[in-house]
């Protein structure tokens, strides 16, 4: 008879060159408490054989081995260190946590120099080939406090609140929502405008800043 797989004799120094998982880290996660208690079951029924043992019995228990690796390597997941039950954190490498740093530091610049008239907190930020796209026209980067000096010659008392901030992990691509809070000027109507913002950056400068908002909706539309 042809022989399938390892015989009862490979079986016994195979598992038991298997460390088997200790109980307090077992029991942070299900997966590995299973797969602990598989693989000893395993070794145990294993070890209680003879030569004579069944080969369709030694298929199953070579089967339930198996099992019990990939659910080890499953559980390789959960955090062995705590309970598994509290939510994971996604962990990033530091050069994304970096990029995320910098841009958002970047867009508070660009808040700033529209709340202060001045687009030279932001200007550094800036491609010179660069451009503001918004449903009011473009703007290339060159004309920019041009733009922000006849803006404010219409409005005041702007706020902004960055409400969200997204970049790329490579850095290259990022997005904003953030309110516009400003008064009109011959009036004194208020209003706010929620905006979202899609950027290009190349070597961490603005290459291009597309803007999208109901400008129908927006005390900007009526000056």
């Amino acid at each position: 008879m042809v022989q399938v797989g390892p015989s009862a004799d490979d079986c016994e120094p195979i598992l038991g060159r298997v460390p088997l998982p200790t109980m307090p880290i077992a029991a942070s996660c299900p997966r590995l408490f299973l797969a602990r208690d598989t693989m000893s079951s395993v070794t145990q029924s294993v070890t209680r054989q003879n030569k004579s043992m069944p080969q369709h019995v030694l298929l199953i228990l070579l089967l339930l081995y198996a099992f019990a690796m990939n659910e080890l390597t499953a559980a390789q997941s959960c955090n062995l260190i705590g309970n598994s039950s509290q939510p994971r954190v996604a962990r990033h490498g530091p050069a994304k946590n970096d990029n995320a740093v910098k841009f958002r530091q970047l867009v508070d610049r660009q808040a700033q120099a529209w709340e202060k008239h001045n687009f030279a907190i932001a200007a550094s930020d800036w491609l010179p080939g660069a451009e503001l796209i918004s449903p009011a026209g473009h703007t290339p980067a060159t004309q920019m406090q041009t733009a922000m000096t006849g803006y404010f010659k219409q409005f005041r008392d702007l706020r902004v609140t960055v409400k969200n901030v997204f970049v790329s992990s490579d850095g290259a691509k990022a997005a904003i929502e953030w309110d516009w809070d400003v008064t009109r000027q011959r009036d004194g109507t208020r209003a706010v405008t929620h905006d979202a913002i899609i950027i290009d950056l190349v070597g961490g400068k603005i290459a291009s800043w597309r803007e999208y908002f109901d400008f129908g909706n927006s005390v900007d539309a009526n000056p």
